[in-house]
Formats: C-alpha cells, structure tokens, sequence
C-alpha cells in the first residue's frame, strides 16, 4: 500500500542505484563473515573459564586427615591423590579435630 515511486527516465540514475544496492550487499555479507572470522579465532584463542568454587566462598577448614610425619615445623599429611596439594604443611595451618558437636536441646 502506499505510493510507489515512478520511474526514472535517467537510466544512468537507475544504474547507479542497483550499483550501490549491490554493493551495500556485498559489504554487509563481507562484514558478516569477517565478523565470523574474528569470533571463531577469538573461540579458539580463549580457553573456558575453569570451574571451581570462590576461594572467598570455600570452607575455611577441610576434612580430618591422618598425619603421616610430623617436622620440626610442620607435618606432614596423607591426602588424597585428586587433591593435587603439597601435603606438607606449616603446624600454624593445622588444628587438632574435635568432631562434631551435636545440640540435642534444640531451642524452642
């Protein structure tokens, strides 16, 4: 609907229009795929963030390990493989283990 444009009787103009249509297109498209381009190498160049909690967020103790050895200033621990710490640690990071504590009262 609407009113559409007459034509021109310039056949130059007419020309000149379907030459810059056709070459907006073909900027789009080429802007489109460098677009791509960059994006794909940029993916490729960037690992994925590793998953692992807040060290602010984790607990402040972890689990009762045994003792293994113990140093003239530290000792040292028997910790799991998967943990992938040194298990030797300084006497000033270790806390004997109280076990849990279990309110049997609990307020009313």
């Amino acid at each position: 609907m609407g009113v559409e444009p007459g034509k021109s009787k310039n056949e130059a103009a007419e020309n000149m229009v379907k030459d810059m249509k056709s070459a907006l297109d073909e900027t789009h498209k080429a802007l489109f795929n460098t677009a791509e381009q960059m994006k794909d190498r940029a993916e490729r160049r960037h690992s994925k963030a590793p998953d692992y909690k807040s060290r602010k967020l984790t607990e402040k103790w972890i689990w009762p390990y045994q003792i293994k050895e113990v140093k003239p200033n530290a000792v040292e621990l028997e910790l799991p493989k998967q943990m992938r710490v040194v298990p030797t640690v300084n006497v000033s990071r270790v806390k004997p283990y109280k076990g849990p504590t279990f309110n049997f009262h609990s307020p009313l």
